[in-house]
């Protein structure tokens, strides 16, 4: 039956990625026993939903049901009430319910945090895809759903361990993507051999050590990487190298400019020097808030364009560089600054214009100077983001 009581309690967190635990005002609280973690933990597995009695009692004791379980339950809801409040813990008929929403629960945040890097890495936003990997990862404490009986939540134990092998590679491959130079490409050589180390049948972790190697130019290493990886696959298992992995090897004997990261490949322009201007604390806050609102725009909503009234000239230079750095994890191809647009028909022009110069690599993009800033990426049609000094909204 659906809960029709009064709406989830907010502000407290729940950890079932390790040992359980709650977090309230900023401050984690350990249970009082081992008990009443089990109780927690399998009351959050369902996070706002009501689990019957019966199944907390055999999540927490198994087959070994003491003959007073009815008293011994509810003195341990009743411990757990103490811990997290008194109205966390709900009762609904013969059931029991934690009340908040299921984001509240660490796994749930992993797996959401795994997805929107899915999703950003798919778009090939590679900065912003790092951020939600790493997010994932930095939940994760030990084994998830630990020390109970119940055997839906023991089989929840693979997918998460799944997400998080998977939620590290995709992170090292994002690393590789945005490396960019030889010290960046050490510390992603170092991971990779860590990630191998720890999972040698998982090709992933090997075709990026393989491929990080070579951008590196340690095209020794490299191929001494891949034939290390053919002989534990075939001398374990049996079996040949996956395609990937052979693939990445033949390019790098090849010297394939491909293998490079993204970063490394790209074309920067290099913005217009502005006169130094000092900016105040304030100011700096001001500035670096409108660059990640910005960012948060183009990268997770996908905006095209982006105008933001600026009321003070002296700020656009500055507010236009702080967002093409804010970009430029995810817009690995570089951005342009483009000055004087007052109206969408000069910002249709200069689109126009600096398409042309890619075209013709050696035509120089437009040099104006006016109080209005537009960034956008570089090879690509959009997104566009006009930072503007008057009140007007393109």
């Amino acid at each position: 039956m659906a809960n029709t009581q009064a709406p989830p309690t907010t502000g407290i967190e729940f950890g079932v990625l390790g040992s359980f635990c709650a977090r309230l005002e900023g401050e984690w609280r350990e249970p009082p026993s081992r008990q009443v973690a089990r109780v927690g933990t399998v009351l959050a597995g369902w996070a706002g939903e009501p689990v019957e009695r019966d199944r907390i009692i055999a999540g927490v004791w198994g087959e070994n049901v003491p003959v007073t379980f009815t008293n011994a339950l509810q003195v341990h809801v009743s411990q757990l009430r103490r811990m997290v409040g008194k109205h966390m813990v709900r009762m609904q008929g013969d059931s029991y319910y934690l009340d908040i929403d299921p984001e509240a629960v660490d796994a749930e945040q992993m797996v959401e945090f795994v997805y929107k890097g899915a999703r950003m890495m798919r778009r090939e936003h590679y900065g912003r895809a790092a951020e939600f990997f790493g997010k994932a990862i930095k939940l994760w404490r030990d084994t998830p759903f630990p020390d109970i009986f119940d055997p839906d939540l023991i089989a929840r134990r693979s997918r998460f361990n799944e997400l998080r092998d998977q939620a590290r590679e995709d992170l090292l491959e994002c690393q590789l993507e945005i490396a960019k130079d030889h010290y960046e490409l050490s510390e992603v050589i170092a991971n990779a051999r860590e990630l191998v180390s720890r999972q040698p049948f998982r090709e992933k972790g090997q075709v990026i050590l393989v491929r990080a190697l070579a951008s590196a130019n340690r095209s020794g290493e490299s191929s001494a990487a891949f034939q290390l990886a053919v002989r534990g696959l075939r001398d374990s298992m049996g079996l040949s190298p996956d395609r990937e992995l052979v693939d990445v090897h033949t390019r790098s004997l090849n010297r394939d400019e491909t293998l490079l990261p993204l970063a490394m490949r790209s074309i920067h322009l290099t913005p217009p020097q502005y006169p130094y201007i000092s900016a105040t604390k304030q100011t700096q806050e001001h500035v670096d808030a409108i660059a990640a609102r910005v960012r948060e725009a183009v990268i997770d909503i996908g905006a095209k364009i982006v105008t933001v009234p600026e009321t003070d000239p002296e700020r656009i230079p500055l507010i236009g560089e702080a967002i093409a750095v804010a970009l430029a994890g995810d817009l690995l191809t570089g951005t342009v600054l483009i000055h004087g647009i007052d109206s969408i028909e000069e910002l249709t022009t200069e689109i126009n214009d600096n398409n042309t110069n890619q075209a013709h690599p050696t035509r120089q993009p437009t040099q104006q100077t006016a109080p209005t800033t537009s960034v956008r990426q570089h090879w690509h049609p959009t997104p566009w983001c006009s930072v503007r000094s008057c009140g007007q909204r393109l």
